[in-house]
């Protein structure tokens, strides 16, 4: 008995995960030009100015030893400080941070609070304003406490300023180490988000930052009017960023990645990390999360078709393609770019996270609460946020 004919709606579903297929090649080339060129022909190598590393601390990360040591041991030839930002002086971060300044006694590093009863401002911004206002020169490197610094970061973070059209310098993050399948997932949607960022980048359309690393003048930060504007953002990043592209300045992603270690989660904080992301793009890039719904759960099509269709053996190929594709992809990003060994042990996990997509994604589209490092927080309309509960039981180091 002949099968019969494909329908018009089956074509369209396998229309969308081939171009899924197409969409995650030209991204994967993409990153691998990307990544090997020369990003600033007009900057020169031995830009090396003075420089204050900003770093905003709330609570102790998972690597947070190497971490706060790394940023004192630069390969640096002028001069830098390290300014410790902390927010509540119970912080059990506070002790660490005083070890580490210690142990370099060369450095102009300190630790500062910033007012926790100053309502107008919220969360990172926080700190970053108090780190900016206590910092001695022009150039500021803002960074979390949860980003690894290697010898020459400093170096690569800064070097692109030299171009006066630049006006901030962005590092993509990068995240690895999982020793459990939640810490694995959530490494996984960091490092495709990177990709993802990357090509924005490339074709130019990428007029905002991720607040990982972000390096820029404080000439620049005093022409878009201060930082205190910002301070109930939802994103900071990403509205610092195109304050400073409406002046006329380009954003600049580094080449260099800001390296995150993130070994254990657990199931609820990966879906409460996911959702605050899924909501911050929902409020300043809403066309993404609906275009996400279309083109970018694949695997989700192939059990939508299989289910409609008369065509089964169509629908298993197209699982199976689609598995296939979604785990080389993965591997290729995590064992190549990110160079994360741990990756292999969590191979299965792919496809679990890819059909929880659908559920996290609608969760996203109908809330305005989320966690950040232990608040509860509600999003406005207008994207500024109102703490609802300062604390959570058994937050997560990592939001």
């Amino acid at each position: 008995m002949a099968s019969s004919p494909v329908t018009v709606f089956e074509a369209i579903l396998i229309s969308l995960i081939g171009l899924y297929f197409v969409r995650i090649t030209l991204t994967y080339v993409i990153c691998r030009f990307y990544y090997v060129r020369d990003l600033c022909p007009d900057s020169s190598g031995d830009y090396t100015p003075e420089v204050s590393v900003i770093m905003s601390i709330r609570g102790l990360d998972e690597n947070a030893p190497d971490n706060y040591l790394s940023f004192c041991e630069q390969e640096y030839s002028h001069m830098y400080e390290t300014v410790f930002c902390v927010e509540d002086r119970t912080d059990p971060s506070i002790p660490l941070i005083r070890s580490v300044i210690s142990k370099c006694p060369e450095l102009d590093n300190r630790l500062v609070f910033s007012d926790s009863g100053n309502r107008t401002n919220f969360g990172k911004i926080k700190n970053m304003i108090a780190g900016l206002r206590e910092s001695k020169y022009d150039v500021i490197v803002f960074s979390d406490s949860d980003v690894y610094a290697p010898k020459t970061f400093l170096r690569s973070s800064v070097r692109c300023l030299n171009n006066p059209k630049i006006g901030l310098v962005f590092h993509p993050p990068i995240s690895r180490g999982a020793e459990d399948w939640k810490a694995a997932m959530l490494n996984m949607a960091v490092n495709e988000n990177t990709m993802n960022i990357t090509v924005l980048q490339f074709f130019g359309m990428g007029h905002g930052a991720v607040g990982t690393t972000m390096a820029m003048r404080k000439t620049v930060i005093d022409e878009i009017g201060g930082l205190d504007q910002f301070g109930r953002q939802i994103a900071d990043d990403l509205s610092i960023a195109r304050a400073i592209h409406k002046k006329g300045y380009k954003i600049h992603m580094d080449t260099e990645p800001a390296r995150i270690t993130h070994r254990h989660d657990s199931f609820r904080v990966w879906w409460e990390h996911i959702v605050r992301w899924l909501v911050i793009i929902r409020h300043y890039l809403p066309i993404l999360i609906f275009a996400g719904f279309v083109f970018d759960m694949p695997l989700l099509l192939c059990i939508f078709f299989l289910i409609i269709s008369e065509h089964i053996f169509t629908g298993v190929i197209l699982i199976l393609g689609v598995l296939f594709f979604r785990m080389g992809y993965l591997a290729l990003i995590n064992m190549k770019f990110v160079r994360d060994k741990s990756f292999r042990r969590f191979f299965w996990t792919i496809p679990v996270m890819d059909i929880l997509r659908l559920p996290i994604s609608i969760h996203a589209c109908l809330t305005r609460k989320i966690i950040w490092r232990g608040r509860k927080i509600h999003v406005n309309r207008d994207g500024t946020v109102t703490v609802t509960h300062p604390y959570v039981t058994g937050k997560s180091r990592k939001q």
